[in-house]
């Protein structure tokens, strides 16, 4: 991790990890480093409850004029949590699929239209995209299936585009997509690869 952060650019001293045990909702020592380190950005990579207790336990004076962001924390309890914070603009998370509110993608169209009134949220839309995507994997997989046919068929997936999202298995992370989205609070979601 400190080559790959190094790589960026950043030097020691810019930065600062801490970490906490699982399972914790005490984070007096954590909010006590964070404070004296002075940050200008506050990342969690984990869950939304024990960053909610973070932020509870820094208190809103601590966060004012800094950046939150998170990894696929787009559950609506802290969504609705940093809203009542008033929070909520300051926050960016990163979703490894697009806004399935509001995407033009083909994929998210369908899931829309299969979840009729039911609420839509990015972890249900998230089985659904595995789901096709598996369903199309066992699709271009040799008969008979069998685990490895199928690995074989997931490995040789390239450059295919399926219903708006571009796959191609990467070996060395054994993933069919690259892209993430960034959820900065507004209605469409920023796209990076």
């Amino acid at each position: 991790l400190e080559k790959d952060v190094t790589a960026t650019g950043l030097k020691k001293g810019d930065y600062q990890f801490i970490s906490y045990k699982p399972g914790s909702t005490d984070f007096k020592e954590q909010a006590k480093k964070i404070v004296q380190f002075q940050p200008d950005t506050i990342i969690q990579f984990g869950s939304s409850r024990p960053f909610s207790e973070l932020i509870r336990q820094l208190g809103n004076d601590q966060l004012v004029g800094k950046r939150l962001a998170g990894t696929e924390l787009g559950d609506e309890l802290f969504k609705s949590f940093l809203k009542e914070q008033g929070l909520e603009k300051q926050f960016i998370d990163t979703q490894n699929l697009p806004n399935p509110r509001t995407s033009t993608l083909e994929i998210a169209q369908d899931y829309r239209k299969a979840m009729g009134n039911k609420p839509l949220d990015i972890f249900s839309f998230e089985g659904y995209v595995s789901g096709m995507i598996f369903a199309e994997i066992l699709k271009r997989a040799q008969k008979p299936l069998t685990k490895e046919s199928i690995i074989k068929a997931a490995e040789e997936t390239k450059d295919v585009m399926f219903k708006g999202l571009k796959l191609n298995f990467d070996s060395s992370t054994r993933t069919l997509s690259d892209y993430i989205w960034l959820d900065t609070g507004e209605k469409e979601w920023i796209a990076l690869d």
